[in-house]
């Protein structure tokens, strides 16, 4: 992996268990941003570790995920090199999906660049090519099986047989404020119940093979 590595999740609640995840199985320095953030940490901003950027949502995480790769590679003196890691739920985001929609559209957007930018898919990457400059943008697509809230639902319904009747997002809402005052930043960087066991998950160790 070369230059900078973005991570892009759909939301607050992803941001910080990804953050608490890369700490805990790689010691990995984190740095959370929102989507306000992002022209300032792609142009600007250094920073040491890994960027993990909460974008408000899968679509905006798609459509940011694309024009950034897009613009990095078409402007390597400008944007310093990087790699994007975009983690969302399994129910919304697929590596075809974002390639041969959201990169597609962004690349043809800018009329000048469908000249000399293509891509390629091989198994969840996506290579961003600029034919003109020899420069590459990788982009990583993963997902969490249907999504993150059923993952955490599941979870607290394997620890408490209690909440079994309930739908996932009461689950969350009836474990989080039963233990944590209904503080969910709190209950993802604290909680030694029903968290650490998805760190064990075959998803979450694909997370962490590839941001290592």
């Amino acid at each position: 992996m070369s230059g900078r590595l973005y991570t892009l999740c759909e939301g607050k609640r992803d941001k910080f268990f990804l953050a608490r995840l890369l700490r805990e199985r790689l010691g990995t320095e984190t740095r959370l941003y929102d989507m306000k953030d992002l022209d300032e940490l792609i142009r600007n901003q250094r920073f040491s570790g890994v960027a993990i950027v909460d974008c408000g949502g899968w679509n905006e995480m798609l459509k940011q995920a694309s024009k950034r790769a897009r613009d990095i590679t078409v402007n390597p003196s400008e944007l310093p090199s990087a790699t994007l890691i975009i983690i969302g739920d399994e129910d919304h985001v697929s590596v075809f999906n974002f390639a041969n929609h959201y990169l597609r559209n962004e690349i043809e957007r800018l009329k000048s660049t469908s000249k000399f930018l293509e891509y390629e898919i091989e198994n969840e990457m996506v290579m961003v090519k600029n034919l003109r400059r020899a420069v590459n943008t990788k982009v990583v697509v993963l997902t969490i099986p249907n999504n993150l809230e059923s993952q955490i639902s599941n979870s607290i319904k394997n620890h408490n047989q209690g909440f079994r009747e309930y739908g996932d997002k009461r689950v969350i809402n009836l474990y989080c404020e039963e233990l944590y005052g209904c503080d969910e930043e709190r209950m993802m960087k604290e909680d030694r119940e029903v968290i650490p066991p998805l760190f064990d998950t075959e998803w979450s160790k694909n997370i962490v093979k590839h941001v290592n």
